[in-house]
């Protein structure tokens, strides 16, 4: 699994509960750009239209050697999940204080795949604890590296 973009803001700022992997449907030319290593996922998010699952501002520049005429690169692009992902989907985005957001794209078995994490936003105060945790973690693993 090739990895070609996160969404390392997404995670600072929000506790993921569910992950969910789902297929994109891209144009060639999006393909072959995100392959180059090219996308952002900062301000995308996800949600329900009319039954179905689509990523709004996932940014795609355009493939370098593309002859495509007139191209959106943060157009809203459909996911491709199951029945039974799409219910559990919708039912934790239903209840209030939940949020669907992508977390990563990469490639797995040559196919472009989008992890979808559900959660909820964290309050200030949760994120400076979040800090606090990992810098005393980080403390305690120097001391003990430093001890043996």
């Amino acid at each position: 699994m090739k990895v070609i973009t996160s969404n390392r803001r997404a995670l600072k700022d929000h506790k993921v509960l569910q992950k969910f992997e789902a297929g994109v449907k891209l144009t060639g030319s999006e393909v072959k750009s995100l392959k180059q290593g090219r996308g952002k996922l900062d301000g995308s998010y996800i949600k329900m239209v009319g039954g179905n699952v689509v990523v709004v501002g996932m940014n795609i520049p355009k493939y370098s050697s593309s002859s495509q005429g007139a191209y959106d690169p943060i157009r809203t692009r459909n996911l491709l999940l199951n029945k039974n992902e799409i219910h559990k989907l919708n039912g934790l985005l239903s209840q209030k204080g939940f949020t669907a957001f992508p977390t990563k794209v990469y490639l797995k078995n040559n196919l472009i795949k989008l992890e979808i994490g559900v959660g909820t936003h964290l309050k200030k105060y949760q994120k400076k604890e979040k800090l606090k945790e990992r810098q005393e973690q980080r403390d305690l693993d120097r001391d003990l590296r430093g001890k043996v």
